[in-house]
């Protein structure tokens, strides 16, 4: 089995003419910090892909079948009847298939959402892929917690612009928000704990590592019973036994990742937006990209650019990279409109990217709150139309 396939979190099944919709849901998954496998981000070139596609289905815990106007295809089609067998199989109800509806669906249409699928919860991204919501409950589904009902959204003014900030919505619902959420007012959102839903999650943590630790002693005791074991019968019950032990060992250290990533908080809070404007007297459109840091610590940036094809990063020499930022310090960088391709100067928006420290990526959110005119290091700018 490949490596990629050992290291993902979900399969990606599609149409591939609903490749590039599902491609901007698997760009907002790895923000969250789920692990998506994609065909053409994970298939090695000059591998058979059939066999890496096997490998991959029978490798993820869950199996997200995206549902869009071109209906079901060929071999979307096995994909899907392999995980339904998969799931029919499991008897520890521990392998899921997901029905995602892309805009276009029609979920009356048995050839958009077939029978076998329609008997299981779907998640609709009908409204748009913008669509928040849904995007949380796709999150909620792949991590195996309940959506809950859903996100406290409180506006807080800033210098220049406002922060959604997100709250947990009870101590159950654990690692089911994800870090960086587009809103869909376009402000920005970051997940914040309160001291009390912190304190719950460092209890749930102690707990699950010791119950991790329990589960490999009871695996490793089984070990020595297996290679005592003089019985075929005795050995296959001992071997199906920790096969159990191992899948909830495994899921255990699932929710364990999800919960520290949370407590890890700070170092995604990085708030990160564009917007567009001119630098009087100079004529030309600017795309400006602000940084701010709203954790409790330092966060360290080392990239910047745009996520269009070719990338596009900005450097400028007065404004080098790497940068700290300290705690609520913004940072601004920019780059003529011009210098990105053609196709995505109309909505430059969501397309810049930051990298950190840490190696997290940030996505950018438009900036509709920047002022109609005011002043940078350079001088007096204007925003432009739209803004």
């Amino acid at each position: 089995m490949s490596e990629s396939a050992l290291h993902q979190d979900v399969f990606l099944s599609h149409n591939s003419a609903d490749k590039p919709a599902v491609e901007v849901l698997a760009q907002r998954l790895l923000v969250a910090g789920i692990r998506p496998w994609l065909d053409s981000w994970n298939l090695i070139p000059g591998d058979p892909w059939e066999e890496a596609i096997e490998q991959a289905l029978d490798a993820c815990a869950i199996c997200a079948v995206f549902l869009g106007p071109s209906g079901i295809g060929p071999w979307h089609n096995e994909e899907m009847r392999v995980a339904l067998d998969r799931r029919a199989r499991d008897r520890m109800r521990s392998f899921r298939v997901i029905p995602v509806l892309l805009p276009g669906a029609d979920p009356a249409n048995s050839a958009t959402l077939p029978r076998f699928l329609g008997r299981m919860t779907w998640v609709d991204f009908r409204g748009g892929l913008d669509d928040a919501e849904a995007f949380r409950r796709l999150v909620a589904g792949i991590r195996g917690v309940a959506p809950g009902p859903g996100s406290l959204l409180l506006d807080v003014a800033t210098a220049s612009s406002k922060l959604a900030i997100v709250f947990a919505p009870s101590a159950s619902a654990f690692g089911q928000l994800p870090a960086q959420v587009a809103a869909d007012s376009g402000r920005p959102t970051l997940t914040v704990l309160t001291p009390g839903e912190r304190q719950r999650q460092e209890s749930e943590l102690a707990r699950l590592q010791n119950q991790y630790g329990t589960w490999t002693r009871r695996i490793g005791a089984l070990d020595i019973d297996v290679g005592r074991a003089t019985d075929s019968v005795q050995r296959q019950i001992l071997d199906e036994r920790r096969s159990d032990l191992l899948k909830e060992r495994d899921g255990v250290a699932s929710v364990v990742r999800q919960i520290e990533d949370r407590l890890a908080g700070p170092d995604q809070q990085l708030r990160l937006t564009v917007h567009t404007a001119t630098v009087p007297p100079d004529s030309r459109l600017y795309c400006f990209v602000n940084a701010t840091n709203f954790s409790d610590r330092d966060i360290v940036v080392t990239h910047v650019w745009f996520d269009c094809r070719p990338q596009v990063h900005i450097l400028q020499q007065a404004r080098p990279l790497p940068v700290r930022l300290k705690p609520c310090e913004p940072w601004e960088i920019w780059i003529e409109l011009a210098e990105l391709p053609t196709e995505v100067q109309d909505d430059p928006y969501r397309l810049a990217r930051a990298r950190l420290s840490t190696g997290l990526v940030v996505e950018s959110a438009r900036n509709k709150d920047v002022p109609v005119e005011g002043f940078i290091p350079g001088g007096p700018f204007y925003s432009a139309h739209g803004n």
